[in-house]
């Protein structure tokens, strides 16, 4: 068996802090008070508040996107297939949204992180992008409606009986 000294690390647990030298090969293990397996923190310490609180801290901003994605994103794009934007309405749909989520993972203008940081932590794509999208979906969705469905008629702008 093989060892990467310069990768492997060494951690203590006990209830107050100690010093262990391990060496292979001559190399001295580094030691450290904490370390992330996979999504869990272990520390030196036999007190697991701290990974109970990233846990709870994660969960609440998970929840909170939830809840963004499925009730405030919908109502900021209700009827955006039909209606035309202006440079206004997307600068205040942009504004609302990336306000709404620095609010839910608690990031300012001051911690000096990009909207599209923000965003991509998130998992929300920006919603200017997403309208667009949406519009083209729908755009496609007339043109292979037939020619005597309402949809089609009123977007041509061919109403019957004038």
């Amino acid at each position: 068996m093989e060892i990467f000294t310069e990768k492997t690390k060494a951690l203590v647990i006990s209830k107050e802090p100690r010093r262990c030298k391990l060496m292979v090969d001559d190399k001295i293990i580094e030691q450290v008070m904490n370390f992330t397996y996979p999504g869990v923190e272990i520390t030196g310490e036999k007190n697991q508040f701290s990974e109970i609180r990233t846990q709870v801290k994660k969960r609440r901003a998970y929840l909170k996107i939830r809840i963004y994605k499925a009730m405030a994103s919908p109502v900021m794009t209700y009827a955006a297939e039909t209606r035309a934007d202006s440079s206004k309405t997307k600068q205040l749909m942009r504004t609302t949204e990336i306000n709404t989520l620095r609010m839910i993972t608690v990031r300012t203008r001051l911690d000096k992180v990009r909207n599209s940081e923000v965003r991509e932590n998130c998992g929300v794509p920006d919603i200017v992008r997403f309208v667009r999208k949406r519009r083209r979906e729908w755009n496609d969705h007339v043109f292979r409606a037939g020619e005597d469905r309402l949809i089609k008629i009123a977007r041509d702008r061919r109403p019957t009986g004038i």
